[in-house]
C-alpha cells in the first residue's frame, strides 16, 4: 500500500477519487467495445473496483465507506451516467448492486444498527421549547459570523449543512401559502432516486421569509466552497460544538442534524394540516416525495428526536 496515501488526512478521500478514476480510465474505450475485450474490460473493472472497496474496508467502518462509496459513485456518474461500474449486477445472493458498493449482507448490518438507534432515540426524546428554538434561531440570523449564521438558516429552514453551506439556493414563494415559506433548490442526499425531489419547492420558515433571503445572501457573501466535502470538513468541527452551546445549552446529545429534527417537529406543530400525519408533512417539506410501499415512510422515522413541551407560538 501506498505509505503516502495512509498518511493523508481524511479530506483525501477526494485525491484517492480522483486516483481510482485515473485508474479506470484506460478501460474505457474496452468497456465500449464488444465480444472479448469488452469482457476482459469488465472482469479487469471490477478487480479494480473490489481492491478499492477492500481498501476503503480496511481503514473505515462500513457506515463510513457506504458514504465514502456514494461519493465515488457520485463522481463517476458526473463523467458518464451509464459507467459498468454503476450498473447493477447479479450478487451470488441473487441481489443486484454495483461494483462500487457493499454487499448486500453489509449493507443490511448498517441498516439494521441504524433501526436500532433510531428505536433507541425514539425511547429517550430530548425536550424541545418552540418558541425558545425560534428565538435563538433569529437571534443567530443577525449575527455576523459565518458559522451563527449558518446555524440559524439550518434551524429556521431545516435543510441540511452542506445545503446550507454549498448547494442550497433560496427564492421568494410567488404564490400564497398557508405557512410563511420560500422557494428551495440544491437537495442533496437524492441519490438519483425516483420521487425525490430534485425541483426547486416551497419550505416552510421559521422566520420571516425576507429575513431568511437576506441572512442566506450575507451567508453566502461572507464565504463560498468549491464542493460539498470541503464546506463539511470546514464546517463540522465548530458545527458539532456550537450547536451543543447554542440550542442545546451545553447539552451534550445536541448535534447538527437535531436542527433539521427541531425544525420538522415545530413545523409540523404550526403548518400541518390536521387531516395529514406527521411522516406525509415531514416527507413534503423535507424533500422526499412519497413513493408506493412501506419504505415510502421511513423517512419521518430519521427526525423523531424531540418532544414539544409546549403549545408553539406562530414565527
Amino acid at each position: 500500500m501506498n505509505t503516502q496515501t495512509q498518511l493523508l488526512p481524511v479530506p483525501s478521500v477526494r485525491h484517492r477519487i480522483e486516483a481510482f478514476l485515473g485508474r479506470i480510465e484506460p478501460l474505457y474505450p474496452l468497456l465500449k467495445a464488444k465480444g472479448p475485450q469488452r469482457h476482459a474490460a469488465l472482469k479487469r473493472l471490477q478487480r479494480l473496483c473490489e481492491r478499492e472497496v477492500d481498501l476503503l474496508r480496511s481503514e473505515h467502518t462500513l457506515a463510513t465507506v457506504k458514504l465514502y462509496l456514494s461519493s465515488y459513485r457520485s463522481a463517476l456518474r458526473s463523467i458518464d451516467p451509464e459507467h459498468p461500474a454503476l450498473r447493477a449486477r447479479k450478487h451470488r445472493s441473487n441481489q443486484r448492486f454495483s461494483y462500487l458498493a457493499l454487499t448486500p449482507e453489509e449493507t443490511r448490518a448498517i441498516n439494521a444498527a441504524y433501526q436500532t438507534e433510531i428505536r433507541k432515540d425514539q425511547s429517550d426524546l430530548i425536550p424541545l421549547d418552540p418558541k425558545e428554538f425560534i428565538a435563538t434561531a433569529k437571534e443567530l440570523l443577525a449575527s455576523e459570523r459565518f458559522i451563527s449564521l449558518g446555524m440559524g438558516l439550518m434551524a429556521v429552514t431545516g435543510r441540511r449543512p452542506a445545503e446550507i453551506f454549498f448547494s442550497a439556493s433560496f427564492a421568494p414563494a410567488p404564490n400564497k401559502l398557508p405557512f410563511p415559506a420560500v422557494i428551495f433548490g440544491g437537495q442533496l442526499k437524492t441519490r438519483s432516486a425516483p420521487g425525490t425531489s430534485f425541483e426547486p419547492y416551497p419550505i416552510p420558515v421559521l422566520a420571516a421569509p425576507k429575513t431568511v433571503l437576506e441572512a442566506f445572501e450575507r451567508l453566502r457573501a461572507i464565504r463560498t466552497y468549491p464542493s460539498q466535502q470541503r464546506a463539511h470538513i470546514a464546517t463540522k468541527d465548530a458545527l458539532n460544538n456550537e450547536v451543543k452551546l447554542a440550542f442545546g445549552q451545553g447539552n451534550l446529545r445536541w448535534k447538527p442534524g437535531h436542527l433539521r429534527s427541531a425544525y420538522g417537529a415545530i413545523c409540523c406543530h404550526l403548518f400541518k394540516p390536521r387531516n395529514m400525519t406527521d411522516d406525509i408533512f415531514l416527507a413534503q417539506i423535507l424533500g422526499h416525495k412519497l413513493l408506493p410501499g412501506a419504505a415510502a415512510l421511513s423517512v419521518g422515522q430519521s427526525y423523531k428526536d424531540f418532544y414539544v413541551k409546549e403549545s408553539p407560538i406562530k414565527p
